[in-house]
């Protein structure tokens, strides 16, 4: 067998959780031993950022212009392209990190060619027009119900009917692709209410490339600075304005740096500039605050170990935030919102824990309540392990 992984964006210069964990299976099927190309989609203004490997890493483009961002589907110069290199490659099974750019329509050719297809989901984007985050698009709640009536209210210039064969649509990709893989039960449980059963989905976690260090440290908390981190993109749903409104209470509180610091690693994505000054001056003029910019994923596991907790404010609902995997890996435990994939991987009271989505006085309550130094000993003894990168290749290759 030959298999292509083929992902809606490079993760070499993309870095965000469904890249990286294309990557992940990419490199964990090569760690098998298995004949494996990796196929990815960039906009022809970043294929020169596209550095080559040295492996069979082909890298297609997509036209923003001509992709249709509501069926999802893909101009027939596109879809063409991407079914003839895969058939070039003479690739039996495709595993689809997405649909996003690759168009349903190209899954559904490929099948239609007598290529194995498997789809991973990694957010809601088949039954959530709004990027695929269930959060309503005007005052940004969370969202509980994918309906034809409920998405109108959303998107006023779409009629019921539309979604109506959206759903339509989206239900036909899934009952014919050969596998539906998602990396946690909560996204698998809201396709089912959504009407694409649940015992059809099966769950794979995402697998990681990382290394740990040989034995990760357990700080003491005693008689010094308890540093909690914050790691990803700073944009509208990370919740990165939770943190900074909690960490403004805390100084209200008489919370000294010496007792507690709040560390954001992370690049600013798609804030409105007022929102960009506000965040940077909060984070200039309190002193508990620290703001170290943007990394390198290579180097996250260092940087986690340079704290003693990891944070999770995020307002929507998450499906497997590869943070919580690293968090593991790293040897610490975490604070994070107790909603969706979160909810899920943090297990409170074990490793880490939770507070109410949205509600920075309650971050601030547990984070306060974290700094005990018992608690803490507690949550590094017990916390999850992550499943390498040839791990998730296996049970990859068992579902097919």
């Amino acid at each position: 067998m030959k298999y292509a992984v083929l992902t809606h964006a490079n993760p070499r210069v993309s870095r965000g959780g469904g890249e990286l964990a294309s990557l992940a299976l990419y490199e964990g099927l090569r760690d098998l031993g298995e004949d494996v190309v990796l196929i990815s989609m960039v906009p022809p203004e970043q294929l020169s950022s596209v550095w080559p490997s040295g492996r069979s890493e082909p890298v297609l483009t997509y036209d923003h212009a001509t992709y249709d961002d509501f069926y999802h589907v893909a101009d027939g110069v596109t879809q063409e392209e991407i079914v003839q290199t895969i058939k070039s490659l003479n690739v039996d099974f495709v595993f689809a990190h997405h649909f996003l750019f690759i168009g349903t329509n190209t899954l559904m050719r490929l099948k239609d060619e007598g290529i194995g297809v498997a789809l991973t989901l990694h957010e809601f984007l088949a039954i959530c027009q709004n990027h695929g985050q269930f959060v309503t698009s005007d005052e940004k709640q969370l969202c509980y119900e994918s309906s034809a009536a409920k998405c109108t209210g959303c998107f006023s210039n779409k009629f019921a009917s539309q979604f109506a064969a959206r759903g339509r649509h989206f239900q036909e990709l899934l009952n014919n692709l050969d596998t539906i893989i998602s990396p946690s039960e909560f996204l698998a449980d809201r396709f089912d209410e959504w009407g694409f059963p649940k015992t059809q989905i099966n769950i794979v976690e995402n697998g990681l490339m990382l290394k740990p260090s040989p034995e990760p440290e357990a700080p003491d908390l005693e008689d010094r600075s308890v540093v909690f981190g914050f790691f990803g993109q700073i944009n509208p749903f990370k919740g990165a304005d939770v943190l900074i409104e909690a960490a403004e209470q805390l100084a209200k509180q008489g919370i000294e740096p010496s007792q507690m610091r709040i560390r954001i690693h992370g690049k600013f994505v798609g804030l409105p500039p007022d929102t960009h000054e506000r965040y940077l001056t909060a984070m200039d003029e309190n002193p508990l605050l620290e703001f170290t910019g943007a990394y390198e994923h290579r180097d996250v596991i260092r940087l986690m170990q340079g704290c003693d907790y990891v944070v999770i404010p995020s307002l929507w609902w998450e499906n497997s935030p590869l943070v919580i995997q690293e968090a593991f890996l790293a040897g610490r435990p975490l604070i994070v919102s107790g909603i969706g994939g979160m909810a899920e991987k943090v297990r409170p009271g074990k490793d880490g824990l939770h507070f109410q989505v949205g509600r920075a006085d309650d971050l601030a309550s547990q984070m306060i309540r974290g700094c005990d130094a018992e608690l803490y000993q507690s949550f590094v003894s017990q916390l999850s392990q992550s499943i390498t990168a040839k791990e998730m290749a296996e049970k990859y290759l068992e579902l097919i």
